[in-house]
């Protein structure tokens, strides 16, 4: 049989806490940011390697 209750109080284990949602935003926002410095440094990186 599967348990979907993991807690002791009743909740879901997919439930998850307002302030674990809100920490699951910002290291996605974190991976975003460094994402997108990432492109956008590689992105004239590549300009100037394909000009020469």
């Amino acid at each position: 049989m599967l348990e979907i209750y993991g807690y002791v109080d009743g909740r879901s284990e997919g439930t998850r806490t307002y302030r674990q949602q809100q920490r699951s935003r910002v290291k996605k926002r974190e991976r975003y940011y460094t994402r997108g410095s990432t492109y956008t440094a590689y992105g004239p990186a590549g300009l100037a390697a394909d000009s020469r």
